[in-house]
């Protein structure tokens, strides 16, 4: 066919038509269709360049919705896109694993690998999702650090000054005997995801529950006085446990909640009342282990747990929240318990 030329009067720049391979050494400015890669190219007075459209996900002008969407567009490399979930009011940049279709939604990393929290409440150096869970490529950086999630009573930062502890983190320290989780016997951190429906989590935690000296509890130095599961309810929208819980829900379109981890305290080293029965709830989901709280006044030792093995599942797609609570029944200076680090992914 014979080319067709475009641009001003007398120009040299010519439009192709079809080809299936660059035509040899052009005139900067003409252009093709490859019937291969189904793309645009233009000579650029060197080579054939391929005009490419914006990739979905690749800048905030482009988000996508999910990780889900990237994979159905054809994408296939784990790492940031930009993700606008349906009432976020501005895209943000979201780590995706485009293997399976999660997103990382929150995630908090320690300072090092002793366990110990910062020196002050910014992210650490190592990446925890990336070191302890094997995401690849995720930053240490904070996603939806406390103090901005949907809790009104938040995380909040602790540096752990009782005598000789050292290090600190996010904690809960009751200052009231009750099973109220609006009352200061819980802290909640309730990560944004402004309407995302979704169905699967996985998560990781590195939780501390230092012992105290013996001028605090009655058992001596080295004892905590967590006690296990709480008295008086089995109730899951109460506080139930001295601990951490984690749940999700109840959705936007009403519902109660789910139980997806507990972590109870009762073991070596520990000196509560353990009064409490064991609520049936606690085995659905990724269930619960009992965990001795840590010898001595050190609250840098810790203890580790994921659910990457065994992904959560709620059954059905919800909007519904995924809430970590750090909570205890009774006012004590011994009844400390930390989250150094984390990690949550949603799909």
């Amino acid at each position: 066919m014979s080319p067709l030329y475009i641009g001003a009067q007398n120009t040299s720049n010519k439009f192709l038509g079809n080809l299936a391979s660059n035509p040899g050494t052009g005139v900067a400015g003409d252009q093709y269709f490859n019937t291969v890669s189904n793309r645009f190219r233009f000579y650029d007075g060197t080579q054939w360049i391929q005009l490419n459209p914006a990739s979905l996900g690749g800048s905030s002008a482009t988000p996508a919705a999910s990780a889900a969407a990237l994979i159905a567009d054809g994408q296939t490399q784990d790492g940031y896109y930009w993700i606008q979930f349906p009432n976020e009011p501005a895209a943000t940049q979201r780590w995706c694993d485009l293997t399976d279709g999660y997103m990382l939604i929150s995630h908090w990393s320690p300072n090092g690998t002793t366990g110990s929290g910062d020196a002050s409440p910014t992210p650490g150096s190592t990446s925890y999702a990336t070191s302890y869970g094997g995401f690849s490529g995720v930053t240490a950086a904070a996603v939806a650090a406390p103090g901005s999630s949907e809790a009104t009573s938040d995380w909040v930062w602790d540096a752990d000054t009782r005598g000789t502890q050292t290090g600190g983190s996010f904690f809960r320290n009751s200052t009231a005997n009750s099973t109220d989780p609006n009352t200061s016997a819980s802290r909640s951190y309730i990560p944004k995801t402004y309407g995302f429906v979704w169905q699967y989590a996985k998560w990781g935690v590195r939780v501390s529950v230092p012992g105290g000296t013996a001028a605090n509890t009655s058992g001596g130095d080295g004892y905590n006085s967590m006690d296990n599961f709480s008295p008086g309810t089995n109730n899951i929208d109460q506080i139930y446990v001295d601990g951490l819980s984690i749940t999700q829900g109840p959705p936007s379109a009403g519902g109660g909640r789910g139980h997806i981890f507990t972590i109870h305290v009762n073991g070596t080293n520990t000196n509560g009342n353990n009064a409490g029965s064991t609520p049936g709830f606690v085995s659905g989901g990724n269930g619960n282990i009992n965990m001795a709280s840590h010898p001595g006044t050190n609250t840098s030792s810790f203890n580790e747990y994921n659910n990457n093995s065994s992904p959560y599942n709620k059954g059905s797609a919800t909007d519904g929240p995924f809430e970590m609570r750090l909570q205890s029944d009774q006012t004590s200076a011994n009844e400390c318990i930390y989250c150094r680090a984390w990690y949550v992914l949603i799909k």
